[in-house]
């Protein structure tokens, strides 16, 4: 899930055939971060036993969409893992 303050959201999901999957902040576009500012990306990954519900794929959307930036241990009913990254360019 791409949280709506990241800058290029929504941004492109890929997949690879070697089972590799991740969020591409550069796929459409190069980027420039400027030395000495830092820059922040949100995502949110849910896994599930099963097929969910599209009630419940739209409802943790929702939610990881609605927490605050500057939430440090975010949690979501029925995600295991939410991490922050950030990235520091000094």
């Amino acid at each position: 899930m791409d949280q709506p303050s990241n800058p290029n959201y929504p941004t492109y999901f890929y997949t690879r055939a070697d089972e590799g999957m991740g969020a591409s902040f550069t796929y459409d576009v190069p980027r420039t971060i400027d030395i000495g500012k830092s820059l922040t990306l949100r995502y949110a990954l849910s896994v599930h036993d099963g097929k969910p519900s599209m009630d419940d794929l739209n409802r943790k959307g929702s939610d990881f969409a609605a927490m605050k930036v500057d939430e440090h241990e975010p949690r979501i009913r029925g995600l295991s893992e939410c991490h922050w990254i950030k990235l520091d360019f000094t």
